[in-house]
């Protein structure tokens, strides 16, 4: 928890928003006591303005299953975890106030995602048949391999290299309904203005046991 809300807390254009003097939740005053858009608000105007040598994020700790039901206290969570449904408490925080229910593009326009929000394109290329699969996926963080990678740049190039589907794992072609060689590869059309990355660093096809080397 601890990490994920200073990483949110020093994420410029959140912390620059959630500074300014008018609230970015639309919520009442009674409202605003479960509400995780105002409470990380306050929590990131005290971490900001107000000199101290520790700050206890009380609100977040005693409202987990304001943020997902499933957490409790105490318990051990993966921060990854944590950081989504946080995102996606205030996504969906952010919209409940909206009346009426907004469409789908432009439920895609709150704060959350202008700020982390991407697009990821997946295209499925089939060898000796004109057919391309081609479609857009939303994504607010990426989970990176590194494995095979020591750095970064590394383990974007893993994530978007083309992978091949032959052998038992052909795809079937669409437009003839047969089994064919392909190429599938995934890569970032629309890039988030912050880019969140999660590194996998559980090796479960190995020894299954933690990496704990460097990444650049």
């Amino acid at each position: 928890m601890n990490s994920v809300l200073q990483c949110l807390t020093h994420t410029a254009p959140l912390a620059e928003l959630c500074l300014r003097d008018v609230d970015v939740s639309s919520s009442s005053d009674i409202q605003q006591q479960l509400d995780p858009i105002a409470a990380t608000q306050a929590h990131i105007k005290r971490a900001l303005t107000v000199a101290h040598s520790a700050l206890q994020p009380k609100w977040h700790a005693r409202n987990l299953k304001a943020i997902n039901r499933r957490f409790r206290l105490g318990r051990q969570e993966d921060a990854h975890e944590y950081l989504r449904c946080v995102l996606d408490a205030m996504h969906e925080s952010f919209l409940k106030h909206i009346k009426p229910k907004p469409p789908p593009e432009l439920a895609a326009t709150t704060f959350v995602q202008r700020i982390f929000g991407g697009k990821l394109r997946s295209q499925i290329i089939c060898e000796g048949v004109d057919y391309t699969s081609s479609t857009i996926d939303p994504f607010l963080d990426l989970s990176l391999e590194i494995n095979k990678a020591n750095s970064l740049a590394k383990a974007l190039q893993h994530f978007t290299a083309a992978e091949v589907l032959d052998g038992d794992n052909r795809y079937r072609c669409p437009k003839n309904s047969k089994l064919v060689r392909a190429h599938k590869r995934i890569s970032i059309d629309e890039a988030p203005n912050v880019l969140t990355v999660h590194l996998k660093r559980f090796d479960f096809f190995g020894r299954g046991h933690k990496l704990s080397k460097k990444v650049e």
